[in-house]
């Protein structure tokens, strides 16, 4: 994984899993801005971090998120339970 300040006169998609195929693209931060040339030309400018995932890298990435997710809402789904069946939260009984 890498991360890079980048710049654009496209705007850039969040993230770019297509553009390569050894290489995921995930861009934060996105800003636009617009640019004045020496001749008073304007053009629109995105700026961003990109970061720079293996593909392999993304995949466990997502698979991490989608645990961390699950973990939350089991969690949740538990208080409300607790909450029901009128016991402390936490799932002590």
């Amino acid at each position: 994984m890498k991360t890079y300040r980048s710049e654009s006169t496209e705007q850039p998609l969040p993230v770019d899993e297509t553009t390569s195929p050894t290489t995921v693209y995930a861009r934060e931060n996105i800003q636009e801005e617009t640019r004045t040339d020496d001749q008073e030309n304007e053009s629109t400018w995105y700026t961003y971090d990109e970061t720079q995932y293996t593909k392999e890298e993304w995949q466990k990435l997502q698979q991490e998120q989608r645990i961390n997710a699950l973990e939350q809402e089991n969690q949740r789904l538990q208080e409300v339970i607790d909450t029901m069946l009128g016991q402390p939260t936490g799932g002590e009984v």
